[in-house]
């Protein structure tokens, strides 16, 4: 919990940001949230935001992104739950960035109250994005089927780490050095420059174009059952509480798990819990008790935790504190 909060275009700390930043600025009411959303509109039709809120519970909200947008967004504090129009489920957390789409209005985001929210996001229609690439075709290998007529449940979410190339424009976004109309024509160039890395790693990675390229609603379903998994490791839905939630048998389940991510269900689990309590050692290790993390990531007992935690890495967890 950070009691210290001070918002991004908060006029204690940071009225540059408030003066520097051209667009709309739309703060929380006070018994929400601290801070607010910064919203640039640029020439090209497309809008750069900047979400900084300290959120006092955790908070549902409307989208305000319009069914015929994509939006790419890039979260480096916090975490967030949401639905889209078309029923799809997505889980984004600090360092991790996503691709949505829906041709359903009616996204509706719960933001988690237990850390800052901040997020870089860039919303554009689809044929802004295709006319840039009209003269080269093959840049868009990822998006190619946004050059025609979409049918009305097309949708798609696809979330990745953030690449360590984006997060460099990103910090350059909000440590932006100008102001006026010259920062909105910096910022402008940040935020294409940041799709075009996006849609890089949509040509060079495989899986990551695959993913893009894939819209099967069972796809889509697997996607949405690996995000609720993990959305809380400290109570984690049983196996048929998943199925529920996701309209999905106990067999197309664990076989779209195995086709999609390699494992079962809860194989899938236990390897993410792991790899997330050994990021949460390495990070907060000199400041939070082995045990805190165990109950964290899930395990009811440290001892088994460390067992499981020392079979995978090779090392007890104390191995990992720097």
């Amino acid at each position: 919990m950070i009691s210290s909060y001070i918002p991004f275009f908060s006029e204690e700390k940071f009225y540059r940001n408030r003066k520097k930043f051209t667009g709309s600025i739309k703060n929380w009411p006070d018994e929400v949230a601290d801070g607010g959303v910064g919203t640039i509109s640029f020439k090209n039709d497309f809008n750069l935001r900047i979400n900084d809120s300290k959120f006092h519970r955790d908070y549902s909200v409307g989208s305000e992104i319009e069914h015929s947008e994509m939006e790419f967004c890039f979260c480096v504090s916090g975490k967030c739950m949401g639905e889209s129009g078309c029923g799809d489920k997505f889980f984004l957390e600090n360092g991790k960035s996503g691709i949505f789409y829906s041709e359903r209005p009616g996204t509706k985001i719960v933001f988690d109250s237990e850390d800052v929210y901040r997020a870089v996001v860039i919303q554009v229609k689809p044929h802004v994005l295709t006319g840039w690439f009209k003269t080269d075709r093959t840049c868009l290998s990822g998006a190619e089927s946004f050059s025609g007529i979409r049918p009305k449940d097309y949708h798609f979410n696809v979330i990745q780490k953030i690449k360590s190339s984006s997060k460099m424009v990103i910090e350059q976004i909000l440590n932006c050095p100008l102001c006026g109309n010259t920062a909105k024509l910096y910022l402008e160039a940040k935020a294409m420059e940041l799709i075009a890395l996006m849609i890089h790693q949509m040509n060079i990675s495989p899986e990551f174009s695959k993913s893009f390229q894939s819209f099967s609603p069972d796809k889509n379903k697997i996607y949405e059952a690996r995000d609720i998994l993990v959305y809380d490791l400290e109570n984690p839905p049983s196996l048929s509480k998943l199925c529920s939630l996701t309209g999905l048998n106990k067999n197309l389940l664990n076989k779209g798990f195995k086709e999609v991510f390699g494992s079962t269900v809860f194989d899938y689990l236990r390897e993410f819990k792991l790899e997330k309590s050994k990021e949460w050692i390495e990070e907060e290790g000199r400041n939070t008790s082995i045990t805190e993390i165990a109950f964290r990531a899930g395990y009811s007992q440290p001892a088994s935790f460390s067992r499981a935690f020392s079979r995978k890495f090779g090392a007890p967890p104390k191995d990992f504190i720097w």
